[in-house]
This record gives structure tokens, C-alpha cells and sequence, in this order.
């Protein structure tokens, strides 16, 4: 205390009030505060994944108390509403303190990350941008050991790999190097008496290369047709030709955008089950499945029943598998939800990979995907047609297709479902594995994880082991169990590979499935602000929030479910008035806007529309519901019951003839039993009784003035 205050504190002790007084002189005595600074934090910096290195700044000044808030900085897309991008902070759970620590540092935490330091004199803010890498060796975490292929077949199952991207993987096949193999599985010779032999494969990037154990490979079954499209000439394809593209021989860059392709083999395929696969090449996408921009779909069908259907992957994960899961494809007998295909990996030997340019924020890339699919041949001719959606800025090609019979002699297998997905704090989730073919063997499938947009022993435990199948056994499950944490995250997915089955099993269908994970901590729910509608009404019910993670795009689905009251006959279905069915949240956004709608207010994207004929004969009911692509079971909020509730009477206004016999008249229909008194107005503010109605009643307009009609209950 100063000299100068020290007597008057004596003088007004016994007061009782020198606390409060003297607080107050004491704050005046003192020096201003020193508004907070930051020194040190650099511009950018590069982490390893999987460490645990803080981010922080060298020094932080200013007078006590400081707080402190870390926010990751987000472009918003470029959209019609939007077409300047802006930023949108998202804060960063971790962020809290003067350094951003993260329990393990993930390729999908790169970015732009702003530092706030503030206290009662001012605020400073820093920012620095992170780029979290792959670990620089390439690895091979996983791979085959003992493969039957199917003859006429690519190798399905991969070198489940790790490194710093672009990973390249050259292949020898007993000794013999095989030309244009760069992907992470690779295709045999078609050589007229080739009946198997060992791989071997050197995976390599710009810091060095690792050698895989040898795969012993017999083929099996028997090849009924192949395609490689090494030739201009495609047969049995139509559009009949094909188009070399770089370092690969594919089917037609130009030939399938949004044309249909279609393929039939006539006279060569046995009745009963065969198996057929293809490599899908998405050229140059760069909106994918975006949730405004997109989708870019492209479709399969055989013996015209849907097969399978997916969007092109992103190109925010082009540098890696992604299993993801998708709401597309929307199609008669085609799954709600897909699993988007498990990625071989991108295309390094692209021309466009050198100098990735960017349109809008994504990257042109190429993305291959391997795929075979197990159906039932019923007919002489095998047809096969496919289609391009929404690509008519890109294009898609086809490689290695194939019709292969497999042997009666091997154990056939396959999972049960192509994909599932569960909460992170749901425990374990299980994946089916089929067995067909001959029962009379025991088999041994060996089975891995692959990690995607979903990280091993942070977002679920790795899996590493065998699954026995004993004599007779035709049903299996693949555990995996799946880690819960505090935080608010993205959803994210990993894959399970079937890497091989010994010497008695043979792979029919997709050798992996996808698993995505649900966040616990972030939702997203249907807030109502009505539930009950008029018929021949058009009405807003509500909007869409959501809460948590809002580092992503989301779409989500509204789906219908008729009770008393049926789609199409009672109500509309939601998109015929509004858009096409979908709603979107943007990044940083909290609420949901309708897809290709940018008029009216955005804010409200769930109308309905009751036709005249609902509730006619009393209240209707029907169930609206949300559908986010998690494949769970969804919380409290989103679903509601909507009630459609009775129209007191229908007027149309007829005409009828034409010229001198032209008449204008009201038609007036009331529900059975009930009656209604007609008024007419002519400004709206007075009602004039006109008759008594019950049933229906026809009757002449006055055309010489304007008036409005009504019916009010009896």
C-alpha cells in the first residue's frame, strides 16, 4: 500500500467498510493492465502422424488471468448462395490452454488452426497451419499369403499398406516383372496354360521400399470371358471400342460419361452361379459426392436387377482407401445404404497427380476401385449394363472385366453384408462371413483392418487373425470391437479385408466390408414446429439442426413411412415440393438447407404438401423420418408423426362448353354425412349466406363480378 494511503486506512478503520474502500484505492493505485501478446508461433509446421508433438507458441505475455481458445479455421465451398468462400472457426475441443495437444495426431487434422489469447485490456490472435504426414517409410502391415484366384481374375486381396503417399508397387510373378502393375493388387497374364506361381512385390516411394513375403497363387474354377481392352477393339461391348489412357489400356474416357455402356456374352455362360468383376477407373472427379456439388454416380446392373451402384470418392482422401458410407445409390431394389468401394489406392502414374491442380477446393485425380460380385446366371446371354450419373464433367472407365465359373471342389466365400456401421460407444460390432460351394472342408480365412478416415487403436482395435470354418459350418463372425471417447469427431470408417482362405476357399464376393463409426457426441435431429397439416395445404413442419462436429458436409435423407395416411395418394412426397429429397449442412453449419433449392428460405427444407383427397374421411397420420447414411438406429428427435387432418368441404370451379355454350360453375363436395353452409364475399370482410350444402352440389357462377367462396360447418 502507498504512503499516501496507509493514514487514511487508520483513520477509517473503525468504520467497519475499509475492505470495500479499500479494494477500491488500492485499484486506482495501481498500474494499467498489459493487453496479451503471442511470440513464436510459427507459420506452419509439419507433424508425424500417430505423435503427440504440442502445438504452441515460444512466449505469451499480458496480465493475469489469460484465457485461451483454439479454433480450426475452415473454408466454407463455394455454392450459388455462397460463391465467396469465407472462414468459419470451428472450435477445437483439445483447445483450451496455451498449447494444442492432441492425444495422437491424425492425417485428417491438417489444417488451419487460430490461437486467441485474451484478458480484461485486449485480445491477440496468431495462426498457424498444420500438415500432419503419413510416417515417411513405406510398410506393409498386412498381406495374402495363399491365394486361389479365380481364373481369368485380378488378385483381390491387397497389401494392406503404410507411407507417405505416392506408394507405387512392383510386381514379379515367378521372377518375371509384370508391366503397368502400380496398384496395391495386381493383375496375372492372361497366358494361355498359366495355372498359378509366386508373387512377389517391392513397395517403394521417394524414401525408400519394402520387400513383401512371397504369395503363393494357384488359379482356380474356369474363366468364361476376359476383357483387358489392350486392343481398339472391345467385343461384345457397346460403345464397340476402347481408349488408351495413360500408362493403362481402359474402357473408353469418352464412352461412358453420362451414356449408358452395356456388354453381352451370348452362348458361353452356364446356368448357375458365377462370378463377375471389373476394375472402375473415376477419372478426374471433382465433386464426388459432394453434398451440393455431387453426386458423380455410376451404376451396374446384370440381367436388368440392379447390382450395385456408388458414388465417385472425393478427392479430400484420394491418397488412400476410403470405405466410407453413402446413402447413394437411389434405385429400384438397390440398398439405402452402400458402402463407398474399398480404394485400391489413386493413381500416381496419372498425368494430372504431378501438379494436382484444384478447381473449387478438390483436386483431379484418378481413383481405382476393384469389384466382383457373385450372381446367378438364368439365361444364354449374360448382359451387363452400366451408367454414368451426373459426370458430364468427368468420366469413368472400365478395366479387367471378367466372367468366371468357381470350382465345386473349394469352399466359396464371401461377407454377408458389404458393409455395417455402430456408435462409438456401442462395444462390438460383427460382420457375417458366408460360406457356399463344398461344406465338406475346413477352411481358415485370414482377416486384417485397414484403417481410412478411422484410425486403429484410437477409433477401434485393430484385428489381425483367423476365422475357422469347421465341416458343415456355413456362418461366421467377424468381431471388431470399437473405441468411445469424449470428443467430438467426424464419422469415420476403416475396412476388414479377407486376405485369403488357405488352399480350400476361393473369394466369390467383395473381399472387404466397410465399418463406420458413428460419433457419440455429435447428432443431428428434426425440430418440429408443426404436426398436423390441413389437407390441400402446403406447410412447413420444421428444420434440421445439428450439434457437435461441424468440421464436415452432411446430407441426410427424409424418408417416409406411410400409416392411415399413403405416399403420393394423401401426401407428396418430400422433394416434389422443395427439392429432390435431401438435405445438406455445410461446413460450420448448424442448420439445414435443401439441396438445389437457393429460393424461398432455406431455413425451412421440411414442407409437405396434402393433397385435396387427404383426410377426407377423417385424420390421417403418416411418419417422417431422418436417415443421416449411419446405418443405426437413430435417437429421440428424429422422427415425428404428422397428422392430416379433415378438410371441411372441396370447391372446384368447372367449366363447361364453349363459345355462347360456355358456363362456369362450383363444384362442392362435402365428406358423408356432413353438411356446410356455401357463403360468397366479395371483399372478404362480409359473408353472405347462400344455401345449406350436404353431399355434393353443383352450381352456377355469376361471372359478371368477382367473389370468393367458403363452406363453414354446420
Amino acid at each position: 500500500m502507498s504512503r499516501t494511503l496507509r493514514p487514511l486506512a487508520r483513520v477509517l478503520e473503525p468504520l467497519g467498510w475499509l475492505p470495500a474502500l479499500f479494494t477500491s484505492l488500492a485499484l486506482l493505485a495501481t498500474e494499467p493492465g498489459t493487453p496479451p501478446s503471442i511470440e513464436g508461433l510459427p507459420a506452419e509446421i509439419e507433424l508425424e502422424a500417430d505423435s503427440t508433438t504440442p502445438v504452441e507458441p515460444v512466449r505469451v505475455t499480458g496480465s493475469a488471468p489469460l484465457s485461451f481458445l483454439w479454433q480450426q479455421i475452415l473454408r466454407s465451398p463455394r455454392t450459388p448462395v455462397t460463391p465467396n468462400p469465407v472462414d468459419l472457426p470451428i472450435p477445437v475441443p483439445e483447445g483450451v490452454g496455451r498449447a494444442l495437444v492432441k492425444p495422437r495426431w491424425l492425417e485428417r487434422h491438417t489444417g488451419r488452426y487460430r490461437l486467441t489469447v485474451s484478458n480484461a485490456w485486449g485480445t491477440a490472435t496468431n495462426e498457424v497451419q498444420v500438415q500432419v504426414r503419413r510416417p515417411m517409410q513405406p510398410s506393409i502391415l498386412a498381406q495374402p499369403l495363399r491365394l486361389n484366384v479365380l481364373a481369368g481374375s485380378p488378385v483381390e486381396s491387397p497389401l494392406i499398406l503404410d507411407g507417405r503417399p505416392p506408394l507405387t508397387t512392383a510386381w514379379w510373378l515367378d521372377g518375371a516383372r509384370l508391366t503397368n502393375q502400380l496398384l496395391a493388387a495386381p493383375v496375372l497374364p492372361n497366358r494361355p496354360g498359366l495355372t498359378g506361381g509366386t508373387l512377389i512385390a517391392v513397395v517403394g516411394n521417394r524414401f525408400g521400399s519394402v520387400t513383401s513375403q512371397p504369395i503363393v497363387v494357384s488359379i482356380v474354377g474356369t474363366n468364361l470371358y476376359r476383357q483387358d481392352f489392350n486392343s481398339r477393339t472391345a467385343p461384345g461391348w457397346t460403345p464397340a471400342f476402347s481408349q488408351v489412357l495413360t500408362n493403362e489400356n481402359r474402357w473408353g474416357r469418352s464412352g461412358f460419361t453420362t451414356r449408358p455402356g452395356a456388354f453381352r456374352l451370348t452362348n458361353a455362360v452356364p446356368m448357375g452361379p458365377v462370378v463377375f468383376g471389373f476394375d472402375v477407373w473415376a477419372q478426374d472427379s471433382w465433386d464426388g459426392e459432394d453434398a451440393l456439388w455431387g453426386p458423380d454416380r455410376w451404376s451396374v446392373a446384370v440381367d436388368g436387377s440392379p447390382l450395385f451402384a456408388a458414388a465417385f470418392s472425393n478427392n479430400d482422401d484420394y491418397r488412400g482407401p476410403s470405405y466410407y458410407l453413402q446413402r447413394f445409390p437411389i434405385g429400384h431394389g438397390l440398398p439405402q445404404i452402400a458402402p463407398r468401394l474399398g480404394s485400391l489406392g489413386f493413381d500416381p502414374a496419372d498425368s494430372d497427380w504431378g501438379t494436382l491442380p484444384e478447381y473449387m477446393g478438390r483436386v483431379r485425380v484418378s481413383s481405382p476401385y476393384r469389384l466382383r460380385f457373385a450372381v446367378t446366371n438364368r439365361a444364354e446371354v449374360f448382359a451387363a449394363d452400366f451408367l454414368g450419373e451426373g459426370i458430364g464433367d468427368e468420366s469413368w472407365a472400365l478395366d479387367n472385366a471378367y466372367v468366371s465359373r468357381p470350382p465345386a471342389e473349394l469352399a466359396w466365400i464371401r461377407f454377408g453384408v458389404p458393409a455395417v456401421s455402430g456408435s462409438e460407444e456401442g462395444g462390438e460390432i460383427s460382420i457375417p462371413l458366408e460360406r457356399g460351394g463344398n461344406l465338406d472342408l475346413a477352411v481358415e480365412v485370414r482377416v486384417a483392418t485397414q484403417d481410412a478416415s478411422a484410425s486403429a487403436d484410437l477409433d477401434y482395435m485393430p484385428l489381425a487373425g483367423k476365422i475357422r470354418f469347421e465341416p458343415g459350418e456355413r456362418r461366421k463372425f467377424v468381431g471388431v470391437r470399437l473405441i468411445g471417447n469424449q470428443t467430438e469427431d467426424p464419422p469415420r470408417s476403416f475396412g476388414v479385408w479377407l486376405l485369403d482362405a488357405g488352399t480350400n476357399g476361393v473369394f466369390l464376393g467383395q473381399p472387404f466390408a466397410a465399418v463406420a463409426i458413428r460419433d457419440d457426441e455429435s447428432g443431428i435431429r428434426l425440430v418440429a414446429e408443426t404436426n398436423r397439416i390441413p389437407s390441400g395445404a402446403r406447410t412447413v413442419l420444421g428444420h434440421l439442426e445439428r450439434t457437435g462436429d461441424l468440421s464436415h458436409q452432411v446430407t441426410v435423407a427424409i424418408h417416409h413411412e406411410s400409416g392411415t395416411a399413403h405416399l403420393g395418394e394423401d401426401f407428396l412426397p418430400y422433394g416434389v415440393v422443395t427439392n429432390v429429397g435431401w438435405a445438406y449442412f455445410e461446413i460450420g453449419s448448424t442448420r439445414a438447407i435443401p439441396r438445389f433449392q437457393y429460393t424461398g428460405n432455406p431455413q425451412d427444407p421440411l414442407e409437405i404438401m396434402a393433397t385435396t383427397n387427404a383426410a377426407w374421411d377423417g385424420p390421417e397420420s403418416f411418419t417422417l423420418r431422418l436417415d443421416d447414411g449411419s446405418g443405426v438406429p437413430q435417437e429421440a428427435g428424429s422422427a415425428m408423426e404428422v397428422t392430416i387432418f379433415p378438410a371441411v368441404a372441396r370447391l372446384q370451379v368447372e367449366t363447361t362448353g364453349d363459345g355462347p355454350e360456355k358456363a362456369i360453375r362450383l363444384r362442392i363436395e362435402l365428406p358423408p354425412g356432413t353438411s356446410g353452409q356455401l357463403e360468397q364475399s366479395i371483399n372478404l370482410r362480409e359473408w353472405i349466406p347462400l344455401e345449406t350444402v350436404t353431399g355434393t352440389r353443383v352450381r352456377p357462377i355469376d361471372t359478371g363480378s368477382a367473389a370468393f367462396y367458403r363452406i363453414r360447418p354446420s
